[in-house]
Parts: C-alpha cells; sequence; structure tokens
C-alpha cells in the first residue's frame, strides 16, 4: 500500500534495468583487460558468418555499447532475424 491504496503491479525502474546489465556483464566474467572495449576495438573485417555464435541459441535481445557497433553486428551474415538491439548507454 502506497498512501493508503492498493496498486496490483510495480512499474520496473531504469536503475532496475542498469542493475540487470550490471549483474549480466558480472556474470559474464569478462576479464579487466577487456572491460572498456567494445566490438569497434577489434579488426572484424575477416569476420564474415557469425552463425555459429547462434546456434542452439533462444537469445532474443542483444545488448550494445555503441551505434557502430549494433549496425556491424545487424550487418553481419547469419544473425537470426527478430533480435532486438538495445543500446546501452
Amino acid at each position: 500500500m502506497i498512501n493508503g491504496k492498493s496498486y496490483d503491479m510495480a512499474t520496473p525502474c531504469k536503475c532496475n534495468e542498469e542493475l540487470i546489465q550490471s549483474n549480466m556483464l558480472k556474470f559474464a566474467m569478462i576479464p579487466e583487460a577487456f572491460k572498456d572495449l567494445s566490438v569497434s576495438s577489434f579488426d572484424t573485417s575477416s569476420v564474415t558468418d557469425i552463425s555459429y555464435m547462434f546456434n542452439g541459441s533462444s537469445a532474443t535481445t542483444v545488448y550494445v555499447r555503441t551505434e557502430t557497433d549494433m549496425n556491424k553486428f545487424k550487418g553481419s551474415w547469419g544473425v537470426p532475424s527478430g533480435l532486438n538491439f538495445i543500446l546501452s548507454k
């Protein structure tokens, strides 16, 4: 109850989404040396097929740091249709 009124559902706040993303990155155990890097930091010119990344995957959301990274993924051959790209700030 809030101020004597009953509510059926809560609205998630932005800080909750940031906490979820932070926990996902911690769980990924990315080495400290790669912490501040993005896909754009690497030479990906020789990568022509990333479909192997999605074999057997039920991924529906891809989090990217920059619009450049998002465009690299979207333009890659083998990316399944229907993926949601979220640009994290």
